[in-house]
This record gives structure tokens, C-alpha cells and sequence, in this order.
């Protein structure tokens, strides 16, 4: 297959790209981080979760409709005497730096034991 420029003008767009569903930012931002190839999550400065990509989704065995628009302390929670709390803890205190100083932070790799949604309990 060959392109022909004659084809199209500057003016008209190609017939593939006329005929595609333009896409909000908002649904264009969720796609592509859905298809991130780790497991991330997005969030505002208030904490609250704007997108996941799937493999977090897998890691955490949860879903999108439940993740997304909710804070973070509220999707994962811990008693503060349990290793999740002290992980939520620290996690906390780490988000609390990257706002203050507008920094990266690294911390150590944490444990938290997500619930399965198979397995109750």
C-alpha cells in the first residue's frame, strides 16, 4: 500500500482519523494509564485516586469502579498495631514529604496484605 498525499488536503483530516471517536482527556488519560506495563496508581494532592493501571489492579485484587475517586487511607486500611497500619503509616508520612517539598521520596519496599475479594477474611 502506497500513500497518496493527493489523497487528503491540509485541511481535511485522513478518512481513518475523521471517522475515529475523539476521546475526552479524562478517558484518554485512563487508557493509557491502564495500560502501563507496572503496577501505578494516580492520585491528586488530596490523595485521591485519579487512574490505576491494570497491573495494580492485579497486584491489589481490586477493580477500577472501586478504586478510582476514592482517598487512598480509605480504599486500604489498617489498624494502626498491624503491619498494614504501620505500612499506611509509613506510606502516609512518605506522600505527606512529596507534598510538602515537591520532591521525590524513596522509600523501602513495604508489605501490605490486600484483601482477596475471593476469600473474605
Amino acid at each position: 500500500m502506497t500513500f497518496d498525499p493527493s489523497a487528503t488536503s491540509a485541511t481535511e483530516p485522513h478518512p481513518a482519523v475523521a471517522t475515529a471517536q475523539p476521546f475526552t482527556s479524562v478517558e484518554l488519560l485512563t487508557n493509557v494509564f491502564a495500560a502501563l506495563p507496572g503496577a501505578y496508581v494516580l492520585l491528586t494532592p488530596e490523595l485521591r485516586i485519579v487512574a490505576v493501571s491494570d497491573a495494580y489492579l492485579a497486584a491489589t485484587s481490586t477493580t477500577r469502579d472501586y478504586l478510582v475517586g476514592n482517598c487512598l487511607f480509605e480504599a486500604f486500611t489498617g489498624e494502626p498495631t498491624t503491619p498494614e497500619g504501620e505500612t499506611l503509616a509509613n506510606l502516609r508520612a512518605s506522600l505527606a514529604q512529596v507534598l510538602a517539598t515537591g520532591q521525590p521520596h524513596h522509600m523501602a519496599r513495604q508489605r501490605y496484605q490486600a484483601p482477596d475479594p475471593q476469600q473474605p477474611g
